[in-house]
């Protein structure tokens, strides 16, 4: 039996199998404006304040206190679980570091340790990318990043964008074989209004939707609704 995560986003479990498989890896793609980041700082937050599970919130280009203003739109108390140890940010400049996936462990590993983290978040992939010329290089920095993490008991997600207004193009990457896992969100145009929906293209040792799924950004946060099927011209 596999042992998961729950990802603290209602409705999304009941799609991947009752959550990630623990100790991996999950691609989240998604257009601009599509939720990525709400949702990948609520798997972080419910993990630390309703499973115990320490998290840090790893970004490459927005700064911290906005990303933190952010949650507390919500009624997230993310500053208390900051005071408490269970959560963390760090913001990083890749344009500042050699070796840098080499480099990132080290800075993340002796916080993985002090705090038991479970869950990480790198955000985004697709800018910390933008620094590699070779995508062989980057392919390898990837890999190394994941085995690592991994390797020291976290379930990670890595965001990744896709350009807007033709989202299939930004399918196919290196983040997207070198994750256990992928899931898409779409911000979809019908008429005179956007709707929001998820697909979830892989997901290693799971038995996972292969339909597009309705989901809404709430005063609460993210909500998935399994039984809400999208079908969408073009995608």
């Amino acid at each position: 039996m596999i042992n998961r995560t729950p990802t603290g986003i209602p409705g999304l479990d009941e799609l991947i199998g009752g959550g990630f498989p623990r100790n991996s890896v999950i691609l989240l793609a998604g257009t601009c404006g599509a939720g990525k980041t709400i949702m990948s700082a609520q798997f972080l937050y419910t993990g630390a304040s309703q499973h115990n599970e320490p998290g840090i919130y790893v970004t490459f280009e927005e700064e911290p206190e906005s990303i933190r203003q952010t949650m507390e739109t919500f009624g997230w108390d993310i500053r208390k679980l900051e005071e408490e140890n269970k959560f963390k940010f760090i913001s990083i400049d890749p344009t500042l570091i050699k070796g840098f996936a080499e480099e990132l462990v080290v800075a993340l590993a002796e916080d993985v340790s002090d705090m038991g983290v479970k869950r990480v978040v790198f955000d985004s992939i697709t800018y910390y990318a933008l620094f590699f010329r070779d995508p062989y290089e980057f392919r390898k920095n990837l890999s190394y990043l994941r085995k690592r993490m991994t390797r020291m008991g976290c379930t990670v997600i890595m965001t990744s964008e896709m350009p807007y207004e033709k989202p299939e193009l930004g399918r196919f990457t290196i983040e997207e074989f070198v994750a256990d896992g992928v899931i898409v969100l779409y911000y979809l145009r019908t008429d005179h209004l956007r709707h929001r929906a998820l697909e979830i293209l892989k997901m290693r040792k799971s038995k996972h939707s292969s339909r597009l799924h309705a989901f809404e950004i709430t005063d609460k946060g993210v909500v998935v609704h399994p039984a809400e099927v999208v079908f969408e011209e073009g995608v």
